[in-house]
C-alpha cells in the first residue's frame, strides 16, 4: 500500500564532507531520507533511515564521483496515501489503479 510522507529537507550540499558533517549531527532515532543527485538534477541513490548519524558516512551509493548534489530530510508526517472517508473519485480520474 502506498504511504504518502512530508518530508523537511535540508540541501542542497555540493561537497559530500558537507553533508556528511551535517548528518553527523543528526540524532539517532530521526526519521530519516537522504539522496544524492547526478547533473540534471537525476537521483543516484535515496535511503531511509532511522541513523542518519552513521549509515551515510562510508555509503558506496553516497560516495560515486557522478553525485553533484546532496541532500537530507526529516519525515516530519506519513500516513496511507487517497482519498480518505470513502470519497469517490471525480470525473477528472483518468484511471482506477
Amino acid at each position: 500500500m502506498p504511504v504518502a510522507v512530508i518530508v523537511d529537507w535540508y540541501g542542497p550540499y555540493t561537497d559530500i564532507g558537507e553533508f556528511i558533517g551535517e548528518a553527523r549531527l543528526w540524532e539517532t532515532g530521526t526519521r530519516t531520507l537522504y539522496m544524492a543527485l547526478r547533473d540534471y538534477n537525476v537521483g543516484q541513490y535515496v535511503c531511509m533511515t532511522q541513523r542518519p548519524n552513521t549509515r551515510p558516512i562510508d555509503h558506496p551509493g553516497l560516495q560515486q564521483e557522478e553525485n553533484k548534489k546532496f541532500f537530507i530530510g526529516e519525515i516530519a508526517t506519513q500516513g496511507i496515501s487517497g482519498r480518505r472517508n470513502g470519497q469517490q473519485s471525480g470525473p477528472e480520474r483518468l484511471a482506477v489503479v
